[in-house]
């Protein structure tokens, strides 16, 4: 709307704004501060949250909700955190967008609240990734989950980290690998007990792989 990002940017959430299904649930531009409105964010931070009425339908009916951030989505550095919610297709709806120039628990906790402030959230399961920050804040706003989920990329990608450390033949490294990732693709409760107990006391057996076992274990 505006050769000028800035000014684009503030136009469209403007005219947005105007509209009958304005999907903005909350703008704080670069030039803004208001500790009342944006308590503890600095006048250079920005927060765009964006929520429309389907959104918000499926919000409130999604049981699983999927955090994620998308790092450093354009030129000037902003990420992204969306809400993504299962259907009872089991298929997967964007229902939710926080743009932010950082991701800590001060913005995410003023975009959980604007969120909040128009819907009900109350999932079954909650599925983030590692970050604690993430999780920390759905709390403050939201209240407990039933069950949280870590998302099984960064899981994956936890093992391989500790997996390459392993001063063992990359060969070995290998088959432990695939060890967890069976474990990982296993449904069956009693099934992945067995097969747990089964690779734990592997590693444990193995004077190269005892430290993994106990990170495993506990882990």
């Amino acid at each position: 709307m505006h050769l000028n990002d800035k000014i684009s940017v503030n136009k469209w959430v403007e005219k947005c704004s105007n509209s009958e299904d304005s999907p903005i649930l909350l703008y704080k531009d670069q030039n803004t501060i208001n500790e009342a409105l944006y308590p503890g964010m600095k006048k250079e931070d920005f927060l765009l949250v964006i929520m429309n009425s389907s959104q918000k339908e499926m919000v409130s009916y999604g049981n699983i909700i999927c955090l994620d951030f998308t790092h450093g989505i354009n030129s000037y550095g902003f990420h992204l955190a969306t809400f993504f919610v299962l259907d009872d297709k089991r298929e997967g709806f964007l229902a939710v967008f926080i743009i932010s120039t950082c991701q800590d628990s001060v913005p995410l906790a003023i975009a959980f609240r604007a969120v909040k402030e128009q819907v009900e959230v109350n999932p079954e399961v909650l599925m983030s990734d590692d970050t604690e920050s993430f999780y920390n804040t759905w709390k403050l706003v939201f209240g407990e989950p039933n069950k949280r989920l870590l998302c099984a990329w960064y899981d994956d990608c936890g093992w391989r980290r500790k997996i390459g450390k392993l001063n063992v033949p990359k060969e070995q490294q290998i088959e432990v690998y695939k060890v967890l990732r069976c474990l990982l693709c296993e449904i069956g409760a009693e099934a992945f007990e067995i097969m747990m107990s089964e690779a734990i006391g592997d590693f444990e057996e193995n004077d190269l792989l005892k430290e993994f076992g106990m990170y495993f274990k506990e882990n």
